[in-house]
């Protein structure tokens, strides 16, 4: 079944679920980069627009859901306004979006929407509540930071930091413990790192780190003592792809691989489970016998339920030859799939660079790294 689209915007792509598949967030697409608004899924309502701000800024994209469904963050751009201003938003159906203050956009909720973060003008992370207002993550003079993920409760915050020396490097932010953690690189041959999601539960960040300039391995990160005197933690590396979400205890994670061949930038959809290790999405949905596949091709997939049953992404139809962003069920007994909308392009969201153990290391690696930037975060926000 297909989400659809919005009038005069045709293609879409789904960004993130909630935590039981019922509410689908993302962007609708028309012909050029301008052509963007936010829109809001669930099967009673169909596909709308949750509207404009009070100021009569559009919402462009909503990048996240919080885990109950009831409150959508994301971005709002004018770009041709006289002075073009991009904002964060928080939507809920009864109050609609609403801007937060001192922020460029807002990526991920808590289960309960109290918490959101994102970033202001690719600077500096924030975490936002109600009663507290916008909190900028800071890491050090000269230093730049990213957040891309909360945790359920809201207590654990996952992103970027970065300085001109050298970086990324993915931190973890503890409520109450200061200054972002460094989680570090894949051992042995890591260079720079992203974290792209946490679970639900706080105890699982995923993300990339980059071995060399054109080579990126996809992480899961526990707390587990490694023996690593540098770097909290334990980071495996699951291979060459990009992972976009987490379920709600780390034990499934999704994401995008690139296929060899021509043409180039070929990609299809993976999931990771602790069971079974990788395995493209297509190949899953139909050992569990989903019907109706023929000629898709599962492109991406950018976030996953807590429950671990619903993946979001987008995927080529065999009707049209447009990407369609889609909702599949995954679990065995009960593996559906919803043919959804579409979109074609992938949004990268810059970040600065960032990391703080070694100087020296920092700066030797630094003229490797500056041109991975983009790279290396274009997995956490597509």
């Amino acid at each position: 079944m297909s989400l659809g689209g919005l009038p005069g915007l045709p293609e879409s792509l789904a960004r993130a679920v909630s935590a039981d598949g019922t509410v689908v967030v993302g962007e609708a697409i028309g012909g050029h980069e301008y052509s963007r608004r936010a829109f809001v899924w669930t099967a009673t309502t169909g596909m709308f627009y949750p509207g404009d701000l009070p100021n009569g800024a559009p919402t462009t994209a909503a990048y996240g859901v919080s885990g109950d469904g009831s409150i959508v963050v994301g971005e709002s751009r004018a770009p041709f306004a006289p002075t073009p201003t991009w904002q964060g938003f928080r939507w809920t159906s009864s109050g609609g979006p609403i801007g937060i203050d001192n922020t460029t956009d807002a990526r991920a909720a808590s289960y309960a929407g109290a918490v959101i973060v994102g970033s202001l003008q690719n600077d500096y992370g924030f975490r936002w509540t109600d009663a507290g207002g916008t909190v900028l993550v800071e890491y050090g003079p000269g230093w730049s930071t990213l957040a891309a993920g909360v945790s359920a409760d809201g207590s654990v915050l996952v992103g970027t930091v970065g300085h001109a020396a050298g970086g990324p490097y993915a931190y973890r932010l503890v409520e109450g413990s200061g200054a972002p953690e460094i989680i570090g690189v894949l051992p042995g041959s890591g260079i720079v790192s992203s974290a792209t999601a946490v679970s639900a539960d706080g105890e699982v960040i995923v993300g990339t780190s980059a071995i060399n300039a054109r080579e990126h391995h996809a992480f899961r990160w526990t707390d587990a003592d490694s023996g690593n005197p540098d770097y909290p933690g334990t980071m495996v590396d699951l291979g060459e792809w990009l992972p976009a979400g987490v379920n709600g205890d780390g034990s499934i994670i999704v994401g995008t691989q690139f296929l060899p061949g021509e043409p180039a930038g070929q990609r299809e959809a993976v999931v990771w489970t602790t069971e079974l290790g990788k395995q493209p999405l297509m190949d899953l949905l139909l050992a569990n016998d989903v019907s109706g596949l023929e000629g898709w091709q599962l492109y991406e997939a950018h976030g996953v339920s807590a429950d671990g049953n619903w993946v979001v992404g987008r995927a080529i139809s065999p009707a049209s030859g447009q990407p369609q962003a889609f909702l599949a069920n995954i679990t065995p007994d009960n593996c559906t799939t919803r043919r959804p909308i579409s979109l074609v392009r992938r949004s990268a969201v810059k970040m600065a660079s960032p990391r703080r153990p070694s100087a020296a290391s920092a700066i030797a690696t630094a003229a490797k790294t500056v041109k991975m930037v983009d790279w290396v975060m274009m997995s956490a926000y597509s």
